[in-house]
């Protein structure tokens, strides 16, 4: 999700891509969850905003209430494979481009169905096993840290690695609190970092039998560059990498769309061209098929 952020607005500041628009977008959480997956995509496809306002702060226009009426025309999926290929299937009738940033090539599971089967084994003390890992798993770090002993000599496939992505550790390590109730999102994540409780949070959630309630509150001094997490570790930017590709492949679409001269365009009749401000996703997905463009030195075409 950050990484898409800071992609965004990489390009929104660039004066050579795009220098007449300027990209939004809308973040639904998945929970990791298909139905809840289709519920959200159909959301963003109808241009409906929710129902209930979850978010009662004072940035609540900042919510999962806040989605405009508008349509979204390209949707980035979610890391897991089954929820993407759902969504791929589900939108495909609307000719709605899905970027999805992983794909499995062999669909064991997942990382978290992944941690109970390697438990139940390790409780079991089954051994010699040979583990053909999807890049579903094949390099998450949890698993390789508690259960390695179990995985040796696994074959696996991973997804391309970027060495690293300029500016996106400073950009994920420069969360204050100050303004981390901008995104319900982002204040969740910074009470489970720090065991602590935000001013007027609606985060419920408890772990290991603690009780919500019981957490101190956060003293605002909190500091990501204290702490380990893999949030802001990127010596392994994967799936990252395919987000930061996938919001530039739109990018050098709608540029692709915007150099497009009446009466020499794709589109009929008349080589028409489409408006960069308003264009139907079939129209985006003409031009992102056509798309060739270098990102962190690597080609990117189809």
């Amino acid at each position: 999700m950050q990484t898409m952020t800071f992609a965004i607005k990489e390009i929104n500041q660039r004066s050579d891509l795009l220098p007449q628009l300027k990209l939004g977008f809308h973040i639904r959480d998945s929970c990791d969850d298909i139905p809840v997956s289709l519920r959200a995509s159909f959301l963003l496809v109808n241009g409906q905003p929710e129902s209930v306002h979850r978010d009662k702060g004072p940035e609540s226009n900042l919510g999962c209430a806040a989605v405009q009426r508008t349509v979204s025309p390209v949707i980035i999926g979610d890391a897991a494979s089954g929820v993407s290929m759902a969504l791929l299937r589900s939108l495909g009738s609307f000719h709605i481009p899905l970027m999805a940033s992983s794909k499995v090539i062999i669909n064991f599971s997942g990382e978290s169905e992944m941690q109970g089967i390697l438990k139940e084994i390790q409780h079991r003390n089954i051994t010699g096993l040979q583990w053909i890992a999807s890049e579903a798993w094949a390099t998450a770090k949890s698993l390789w840290t508690k259960f390695g002993h179990l995985l040796t000599g696994t074959l696996g496939f991973a997804i391309r690695r970027a060495d690293v992505i300029p500016g996106l550790e400073n950009h994920l390590t420069s969360l204050r609190p100050s303004y981390i109730h901008e995104s319900a999102f982002l204040a969740e994540f910074w009470e489970e970092m720090f065991n602590c409780r935000l001013n007027g949070s609606v985060n419920s959630h408890s772990h290991d039998g603690d009780n919500y309630l019981d957490r101190l509150p956060c003293k605002g001094t909190e500091d990501l560059n204290d702490i380990y997490s893999p949030y802001s570790d990127v010596t392994q930017l994967r799936v990252s990498y395919n987000v930061y590709k996938a919001v530039y492949l739109v990018a050098h679409a709608l540029q692709d769309m915007s150099n497009c001269i009446v009466g020499q365009g794709p589109f009929f009749p008349n080589g028409t061209c489409a408006d960069p401000k308003l264009f139907k996703p079939w129209q985006l997905i003409h031009y992102m098929k056509r798309a060739n463009f270098s990102a962190l030195g690597e080609k990117v075409k189809f």
